[in-house]
């Protein structure tokens, strides 16, 4: 028997009795699985830190709190850059700041971040 013949074979079977015994087995609980809006907010910060520019600056925060000037001029970028960057990276959770006087100052939300990156990389 030709293997698309015996293919479509298995297809109608399963189609009109439902899955096989090989096929109930090939399944795991799904009860580790997040909630969607878990995970949703999981994906955001991993999109957040997938950009070479934020994560330069995750790292210029690992153990203290900037303005955005002195990140300005740490990595020499534009100063619009650099708070579109910081921007996502708050809106992804992953920098708060705080207002202290007229300058707004960042620092990371998890201290224990760069550590994590680093164990994942």
């Amino acid at each position: 028997m030709s293997i698309s013949k015996n293919l479509y074979i298995n297809f109608y079977i399963f189609s009109i009795m439902g899955k096989t015994k090989d096929q109930k087995t090939c399944t795991t609980s799904t009860d580790n699985i997040p909630e969607k809006d878990i995970i949703n907010r999981e994906v955001e910060s991993f999109k957040a830190l997938a950009d070479h520019t934020r994560l330069k600056l995750v790292y210029l925060l690992e153990d203290k709190e900037l303005c955005s000037c002195q990140m300005v001029n740490s990595l020499e970028i534009a100063q619009p850059t650099i708070s579109h960057h910081l921007s996502v990276l708050v809106k992804s959770g992953i920098v708060e700041w705080e207002k202290k006087g007229k300058w707004k100052y960042f620092k990371l939300k998890n201290k224990d971040l760069i550590k994590i990156i680093k164990k994942i990389s």
